[in-house]
Order: structure tokens, then sequence, then C-alpha cells
């Protein structure tokens, strides 16, 4: 995600962005990017979000969803919010264990925040995780390997 467009500014697609999105530089509108930073925007948060993010995103780095997740009101408001990780990888992902990782949190996140199953889980990619775990029984039968 970009949290904040006048840090992202100059680091990948910017020229769609000063055209299109925003119009001009942070310097000509600093408005406009301050206006459409989510950033700005968080005191109002109130859904449960989930962030996750790959470690080696030169595009949209790993500080702007940081940012949005740790320094946020989420913390203080008790809105549910995960941030989860992934090593190694760019702005696409590469590492076959990855996608697998990734839809397990969807579709957790989807079961428990859209659907109201009531689900709850842990797995060993979250290195940041809102609110802390519960402590669960052991599980039986094959268990998943970390990242």
């Amino acid at each position: 995600m970009v949290s904040d467009w006048r840090a992202e500014y100059g680091r990948g697609f910017n020229h769609d962005v000063k055209l299109r999105y925003i119009g001009g530089d942070p310097w000509s509108n600093p408005e406009g990017y301050l206006e459409r930073s989510p950033l700005t925007h968080v005191k109002n948060a109130a859904t449960p979000t989930l962030l996750l993010h790959r470690e080696a995103d030169n595009v949209d780095t790993i500080e702007q969803s940081m940012n949005f997740f740790n320094f946020s009101v989420l913390w203080e408001t008790g809105t549910p919010a995960r941030f989860t990780r992934f090593p190694r990888e760019g702005h696409a992902i590469r590492e076959p264990r990855h996608p697998r990782v990734r839809y397990g949190e969807e579709i957790a996140w989807m079961q428990k925040y859209v659907l109201g199953l009531g689900i709850d889980w842990y797995t060993k990619s979250a290195k940041l995780v809102m609110p802390a775990p519960k402590p669960r029984e052991p599980r039986t039968g094959r268990l998943r390997r970390s990242l």
C-alpha cells in the first residue's frame, strides 16, 4: 500500500500519480498529496484492516504499510489490524509457498470479518499481530512450515 504519497513520490509510478491521480508534484500541490494519503485519514479508520507486504518491494516500500499499521490509531482504538510480511519478495510474489500463505490470510480474514464466522488464527508468517493471539490447544496432524 501507499500510505503517504509525499514519501512515495519519486520511487515508482509517479508519472501517472502526477498527471491523473493527484496532479502536480508534492511541492506545487502539497494539499493534494496530503488529502490523498491514507495516513492523513487513519484517525477515522474503524474497519478491520489486513496489510500484506513484501519486504524487498522497491516500488512501494514496506515502510508505507508499516507506518500505517504502527503509527496509526488502529492500535489506540482497538480496531482489529494484522500485518504480514513476506521476506525476500519484491513487488511480485515469486516463492511458491508465499501465495498459499497470502491466500490463507485473506480467506481467514474474510471468514472472520466479512462472514462473521468467529474464526481466530495465527501463522508464523505474521511478525506483528494486533490484538495478541489467544493461546490455542495443540494441533494434531501435519504442522505448516514457517516462511
